[in-house]
């Protein structure tokens, strides 16, 4: 949440200007210094690895000045010292590879048979900010079944009476839970629940039975529409309620029961669904699931993939690949990081299996394999980050972290092998683009140390599997030896550092005792202020390899404007195997408009802005996301609302908080907000800190107070 507090503009600006002219095809926002700047942040990844392999034996000098310091779970800093501290500081996300996809598997169980006529069932929670995109997907089920006379879609619509007042053909407008016929000819009402809590198992089971009454079938599917995460879906604005995880299994137990049908898929047109968490629990219920492990776009689903039903030969995964390639031909076209997978539930009981051996194996030779787990979960595409650890759900690509596993030499090998194998063989198909590539179609929560893991929480919503190797990982973590923490050779006050052509190095030598030990590095860079706190910009990852942790900083700040003013935000870029995808996550508060004419905004919330930068295309995108309720979903500013950037700033003290950079505001506008990454001037104060972090979470800091050249 936003600390600081957030005062109204002192000069509120004037209302937006048009957006400028552009060319034809995707709009360019950003100057050509933040073009080199993001194709700088690419080259300093590359390059920087090579160039710390090449020094990974040499000792490290160092130079006297100020005091360093260590990080909390948040990830930011927290005192003015050279420590360990058992706080950890991973909060970057990384990708992998980059080539857009959709791949397939083999399906052992054997595929099942699509023809005949369907009936899907669409679980739809509009009763929030999405009403609008509700009604735009509806049509899209209505103009598939125009060529598709074997589809219907059978939709409990819930909507707001707060966002819009659009009717939906010849239904009108309304604000109750209405069962709706979709089919090529019309929207039929079928029946008006009235107001329901769409937070509960009952109306989920209620759907599953009546609807699958109102339009028999051969086959069934089931879809759940709304935000999402792990813990479930929603929220029900008008109940302040969500569907949590477990009542979606308790739903579907009821309902199929009561109604006799089977579901040849479920699908989740929701954010950060395909989770192990998730599939453990709807594994029994059907025989294919299909989800994304990243957020979703606003747009969703391209229901146009339905089409395929019908088809000769139609088989349920090929209906599966027909929505995952109309997904990314749509969504995909205009967001790098989608994803979306489809699995054989069938076989999910042996990969559980598979699972747990290799948990078992893990925490019998922990001491041996926690440090390998560890890196390839630092290094592991990470779904639903955050700056702010308060926000990131700490999802990690599970298939990534088994198959590099599979190529170490520790003890968990053969067992990681046999997991990630059975896993390829459960994601029957897997589609990624470009800033994704690399994940596997299955994501699982893993924070990187105890402090950001709440195992009472995880146990209410994760897989008992992984919540008992979480459990057992941690525990070793936190009883790691003293002499075995994160800890650095150098703990003068002023570290090793160099200024070259692209920036700021920071280099730290681990000891020779925590070798075993340290999983990553991360390096917080910022400006010290006057009563004697700093203002963080910017975090990047750092790369740890043999002895040496080393960090790179730009020596730059990015500034948002929208045409008339600016201010300073936070960055933390991304950037993916191949160099040529850069993803950077902005966390800004965002006050929606009441009346602008007489400057009144209401209370500020927390939104994230992921922008991508293709380096080599020089296209780019962005979308804004944001929490309520424990679900994540797309989220649309008012265009006369207003933005404020918000920074993490460290007190004197140690405390921290997100504050806002400027007290003005910018207009909530994303088609007139331009990008421009600003060099610091020479002789700016500049302060940065590179920490480094075991598996239990134990950090140790290097810093450097120095002015720019």
């Amino acid at each position: 949440m936003v600390s600081g507090p957030l005062p109204p503009p002192v000069e509120p600006p004037p209302p937006p200007p048009a957006a400028p002219p552009t060319a034809p095809g995707r709009r360019r926002r950003f100057d050509p210094l933040t073009i080199a700047v993001l194709v700088v942040a690419a080259v300093l990844v590359g390059s920087g690895i090579a160039y710390l392999m090449s020094r990974s034996s040499e000792p490290s000098a160092s130079r006297p000045a100020d005091a360093g310091t260590t990080t909390t779970a948040a990830g930011t800093p927290t005192s003015t010292t050279t420590t360990t501290t058992d706080t950890t500081p991973e909060t970057t996300t990384t990708t992998a590879m980059t080539t857009t996809s959709t791949t397939e598997a083999p399906t052992p169980t054997g595929d099942v048979s699509a023809e005949g006529s369907w009936t899907v069932l669409v679980y739809a929670v509009g009763d929030n900010n999405l009403e609008d995109a509700l009604l735009g997907d509806m049509r899209e089920m209505k103009l598939v079944t125009r060529d598709t006379p074997d589809l219907t879609f059978v939709v409990l619509a819930d909507r707001s009476a707060e966002i819009t007042d659009a009717g939906l053909g010849s239904l009108g407008d309304w604000t109750s839970a209405k069962l709706i016929e979709v089919t090529g000819n019309s929207f039929k009402e079928l029946d008006d629940w009235g107001e329901q809590n769409m937070g509960e198992a009952d109306v989920l089971a209620r759907l599953v039975t009546e609807g699958s009454a109102a339009v028999p079938a051969d086959h069934y599917a089931l879809v759940f529409w709304d935000h999402g995460s792990m813990t479930g879906i929603g929220p029900d604005d008008s109940a302040g309620d969500v569907l949590e995880a477990w009542e979606i299994a308790v739903g579907l137990e009821t309902g199929l029961t009561a109604s006799g049908i089977t579901i040849d898929f479920i699908g989740f047109d929701a954010c950060l669904m395909a989770s192990l968490e998730i599939v453990s629990l709807v594994a029994p219920y059907a025989t294919y699931m299909i989800a994304s492990e990243e957020y979703e776009p606003n747009d969703g689903w391209e229901y146009g993939g339905f089409g395929y039903v019908g088809s000769d030969g139609a088989t349920v995964v090929g209906l599966g690949r027909s929505l995952l390639q109309a997904y990314l031909d749509t969504s995909g076209a205009g967001d790098p990081s989608v994803t979306l997978s489809m699995l054989d539930l069938r076989r999910y009981d042996e990969f559980a299996a598979a699972l747990g051996t290799f948990a078992e194996t893990a925490l019998d030779t922990i001491d041996t394999s926690a440090v390998a787990i560890g890196r390839r979960r630092d290094k592991a595409v990470k779904f639903g980050s955050d700056p702010d650890p308060l926000k990131d759900w700490f999802m990690v690509d599970l298939g990534q972290v088994l198959s590099r596993l599979a190529r170490t030499d520790v003890p968990v090998a053969d067992d990681a092998q046999r997991a990630a194998d059975l896993l390829d063989e459960i994601v029957v198909a897997n589609m990624t683009g470009e800033a994704s590539a690399g994940a596997r179609g299955l994501s699982i929560h893993f924070p990187p140390s105890p402090d950001t893991y709440y195992p009472t929480w995880y146990q209410a919503f994760g897989d008992p599997v992984w919540a008992d190797f979480l459990d057992g990982y941690f525990a070793a973590g936190r009883a790691i030896p003293p002499s075995r923490r994160a800890a650095v050779v150098d703990t003068s006050p002023q570290t090793t550092f160099f200024f070259d052509d692209y920036g700021l190095e920071i280099d730290a030598e681990i000891q020779p005792g925590s070798l075993d030990t340290v999983v990553s590095a991360v390096l917080w860079s910022g400006i010290p202020e006057d009563d004697g706190g700093v203002t963080f910009y910017s975090s990047d990852q750092g790369i740890v390899e043999g002895m040496l942790a080393v960090g790179f900083y730009d020596l730059t700040q990015l500034v948002l404007s929208d045409g008339q003013d600016s201010a300073i935000a936070f960055q933390q870029l991304a950037i993916n195997e191949d160099l040529t995808i850069v993803t950077m996550t902005v966390p800004l508060a965002y006050k929606a408009p009441i009346d602008p004419t007489n400057f009144v905004w209401d209370d500020p919330i927390d939104v994230t802005l992921k922008v991508t930068y293709n380096v080599e295309t020089e296209e780019f995108t962005e979308e804004l996301f944001a929490t309520n309720l424990g679900t994540v979903g797309a989220f649309t500013a008012e265009p006369n609302g207003l933005f404020f950037p918000v920074v993490p700033y460290q007190a004197p003290g140690g405390e921290i908080e997100w504050i806002v950079t400027s007290d003005v505001g910018l207009w909530s506008d994303l088609p007139i907000i331009t990008y421009e990454f600003v060099d610091l001037a020479s002789g700016t104060p500049l302060y940065a800190e590179l920490t480094i972090a075991d598996f239990g979470g134990n950090t140790a800091t290097v810093s450097v107070t120095t002015e720019v050249p």
